[in-house]
């Protein structure tokens, strides 16, 4: 009888086993089929995700390059219709830094097109209702205004932190470069060693000194090759230095000890331009002080009190008979 009981138990457990087992196969294909699913409909919307940015960049390419040459186009033919002198901007875009031959027709294409955009965009809110016609007069003519003024504050800005680059890298130019003409080197020699290795503390300098050596490769003095790096810049500092090795050329002085001077000029120059605006300061900081803290700290200390007079101000007082 045992042993019947426990054949029994096993086919049963048994049975149970392959139930269990079967159940759990068919619930994982399930999940399998469902998992297969959503891979299928995630990879069809990335593809179709794909494709449509895509289609955008390539809108966006197009678009890029219209206006790319829409630009350079609009600048030549505005400056050969006025048929003026285009030195000036020239200057002031390769003070700011922009060498390229196409700088200057695409900077006045951009002011032109700066300046003309916003009546077109002033007609077309015009044309559904946004606007009244007052209002879309004066958002062209303002906006045309600021468009044209634009341009040239983003130049004199771009031009004004190329200049602070500058000036803040010269004193390490003039340390490394003393030192180099003190171990014996030229000051072709010195120049293309400073260069070399001032690169990762000033880039911008870097390139100039570069552009510097350029210069001298093709056959230009030092003497030169400073003076055009200082016109181009507009840096005072070097236009100095520039001057200064022309001078020590020309009368036969040493160069190391006329640097030398010159950088300790540069420094008394650097503590005096300090000092003259730590003093400019206290007179700057004078306006915010009347105008914005002290209100404040005033309505803090006198508030209260006031609202307790105009309290006692505005309630009734009640006068009593004396018999």
């Amino acid at each position: 009888m045992s042993s019947f009981m426990y054949s029994l138990f096993n086919s049963y457990a048994g049975l149970a086993f392959c139930l269990v087992a079967g159940l759990t196969y068919v619930v994982m294909q399930l999940l399998d089929n469902s998992d297969h699913r959503i891979q299928k409909r995630i990879s069809e919307e990335s593809r179709s995700k794909q494709s449509f940015v895509k289609r955008e960049k390539k809108v966006q390419h197009r678009l890029s390059q219209f206006i790319i040459k829409l630009v350079p186009s609009l600048g030549t033919k505005q400056l050969s219709s006025n048929g003026t002198d285009h030195n000036q901007l020239a200057d002031r875009l390769r003070s700011a830094g922009y060498y390229q031959p196409q700088a200057v027709p695409i900077f006045v294409g951009m002011t032109l097109l700066l300046a003309v955009l916003p009546t077109p965009c002033a007609l077309i809110l015009l044309t559904f209702s946004y606007l009244t016609p007052e209002q879309a007069v004066w958002i062209a003519l303002i906006g045309g205004g600021i468009g044209m003024l634009l341009p040239g504050l983003w130049l004199d800005r771009q031009k004004k932190r190329r200049l602070i680059l500058l000036v803040k890298a010269i004193p390490d130019f003039l340390d490394l470069l003393i030192t180099c003409m003190a171990s014996g080197l030229s000051l072709e020699a010195a120049i293309k060693r400073v260069s070399d290795e001032i690169g990762h503390a000033h880039p911008l300098l870097r390139s100039e000194l570069t552009r510097v050596q350029n210069e001298m490769n093709l056959g230009e003095s030092v003497d030169n090759a400073m003076l055009s790096f200082a016109e181009r810049t507009g840096c005072k500092p070097i236009k100095s230095l520039a001057v200064l090795c022309q001078q020590s050329r020309k009368y036969g002085t040493k160069i190391s000890e006329a640097l030398r001077a010159h950088a300790d000029l540069l420094r008394t120059q650097r503590e005096l331009l300090a000092e003259e605006r730590a003093q400019k300061a206290t007179v700057k900081i004078l306006l915010p002080v009347l105008f914005l803290i002290f209100p404040a700290v005033f309505v803090v200390l006198a508030g209260p009190a006031a609202i307790g007079i105009w309290e006692n101000l505005a309630s009734p007082v009640e006068v009593t008979d004396v018999e």
